[in-house]
């Protein structure tokens, strides 16, 4: 069975995985572990995934970002979301 964009949501919808986990669960070999890569691709660039941790998982519906703080001197700090570097 082919892997397409429904099977992978479905997977994903159940739980956040890695591509590892999603290949294992959906089955295929090299060819599959290569359209799986681009399908994961372009499920995160058009945001019906995004990547975490080194799992895929569905967007937060809350509409609010992850981040990691980093306390400073004094009362401040920064909060580095992903995609961005410190």
């Amino acid at each position: 069975m082919a892997i397409d964009r429904e099977r992978v949501l479905a997977e994903v919808r159940a739980r956040p995985r890695t591509e590892r986990e999603l290949l294992d669960r959906l089955g295929g070999g090299h060819h599959a572990k290569r359209n799986l890569r681009n399908l994961l691709r372009s499920l995160v660039r058009s945001g019906e995934l995004e990547r975490r941790d080194r799992r895929y998982r569905l967007p937060r519906q809350d509409g609010l970002v992850e981040g990691v703080f980093t306390p400073g001197r004094g009362d401040g700090g920064t909060v580095v979301g992903p995609g961005n570097r410190a």
